[in-house]
């Protein structure tokens, strides 16, 4: 694997912050879609970290072990755990390991038990931290305190001083209740100088000339609720190859959407740019809404069954700028629609063709979309992986077919 140059960067900083070893760690904030876990991967390979302990997500808990196989990474001891695991167990790290924090914006909060947990208890156990995220700020600079507090203890400070310097103070009433509340940015170029020893980041519009135009990315989810399939992967194979599709297939397909519906949620709200996400049925559409609407984020959907004025208004909407999150089926947004506000999308579930995955992301990829593309493809039952590794590799045939015709 060939690095690109900004990762390269990454690798180098990352190292001469291990070896200099005059702060715990750093933040490596780079946008979703950048390389953040092929960077450290790829620095503890340089540095032949023997001990790694990764806290994320639980839902992307398998992500991060296909990763460091898929990298060729294997330390002699790895621990992966999730961040509910961390609120009611602390685990006993051995001499010389390095923690690694995923999706370290959920940190933020100063009042969670997780948060307590891994910078008081966890975090001091490490020989070094590397805390990763793509979204460092959510509300205000003060997100910052408690990330920089596990990296440099002594020089940040109490949080109330820290927010009050960097970011704007706002006191409102429950009530009788006094509430301090911290939003917007100060003094940003005095933060990032007193960071510049523990903060590499990189946005995409400052990368753009190394990316290609799209990239597609495999996102492995643990489910929330584990089925046995009754299929074996031997009569998936041989039904999708053959193109007989099966009543067994379609609930397949069906039930793996709905128990990993939540994680790819969780993954999805980590983004912060508007975004189309692709599903199949109504039932995991539903969990996805509701799932975003917990977040925050404006939900608009496009399903089987929508009137044409119904689709137009959702259409309108999302590419003003009054919606976050598109949810789309793939059969009935796959033609006929523009929604290149975004240029990220997501496939909860995947369909059986290649030429209906073609159909649907190119509601992104249309005349008018100025920014890179990212297409992510969740994968968690053997269906998924099937459907990725057969029906998704006949692209080439496709895409060339495609060229002749035109």
């Amino acid at each position: 694997m060939t690095l690109k140059e900004y990762q390269k960067e990454g690798v180098a900083f990352i190292v001469k912050n291990y070896l200099e070893a005059t702060t715990r760690g750093m933040l490596l904030h780079m946008d979703p879609g950048l390389g953040k876990s092929l960077t450290i991967i790829e620095s503890l390979k340089v540095l032949k970290i023997k001990n790694v302990c990764v806290v994320c997500p639980a839902s992307l808990k398998i992500n991060w072990l296909k990763e460091i196989e898929k990298w060729g990474y294997l330390p002699e001891k790895l621990d992966i755990y999730s961040f509910n695991h961390c609120q009611r167990h602390i685990p006993k790290l051995e001499k010389g390991t390095v923690l690694i924090v995923d999706e370290a914006h959920g940190l933020r909060n100063w009042q969670s038990k997780q948060t307590r947990n891994i910078i008081f208890k966890i975090a001091p156990q490490a020989e070094r931290v590397y805390l990763l995220t793509g979204t460092p700020v959510v509300r205000s600079f003060a997100d910052l305190h408690p990330l920089f507090t596990v990296l440099e203890p002594q020089k940040w400070g109490s949080y109330s001083i820290f927010a009050e310097k960097f970011a704007n103070k706002e006191i409102v009433f429950l009530g009788k209740k006094r509430i301090v509340k911290y939003t917007g940015y100060k003094n940003s170029k005095e933060l990032k100088e007193l960071a510049s020893g523990i903060s590499f980041g990189r946005k995409k519009a400052d990368v753009l000339k190394e990316l290609p135009p799209k990239s597609f990315f495999e996102i492995h989810i643990d489910p929330n609720l584990k089925v046995e399939d009754k299929t074996t992967k031997e009569e998936i194979n041989e039904a999708l190859n053959s193109g007989v599709i099966s009543e067994a297939l379609m609930s397949m397909r069906r039930i793996s959407g709905i128990t990993k519906a939540v994680g790819c949620a969780e993954y999805i709200n980590t983004f912060s740019e508007p975004v189309v996400v692709f599903c199949h049925h109504k039932e995991v559409a539903k969990i996805l809404e509701n799932e975003f609407k917990k977040d925050g984020k404006t939900v608009a959907s496009i399903v089987g069954g929508d009137n044409l004025e119904s689709r137009n208004l959702v259409v309108e909407n999302f590419q003003d700028g009054k919606v976050d999150v598109v949810i789309c089926s793939i059969e009935a947004a796959g033609v006929g629609i523009t929604l290149t506000r975004a240029s990220i999308c997501f496939f909860v579930e995947l369909p059986f063709n290649y030429a209906s995955y073609l159909q649907a992301y190119g509601r992104i990829d249309r005349i008018g979309q100025e920014n890179h593309m990212q297409i992510y493809n969740f994968l968690s039952s053997d269906l998924d992986y099937a459907i990725q590794k057969i029906v998704l590799s006949k692209k080439d045939s496709l895409v060339e077919f495609e060229r002749e015709k035109a």
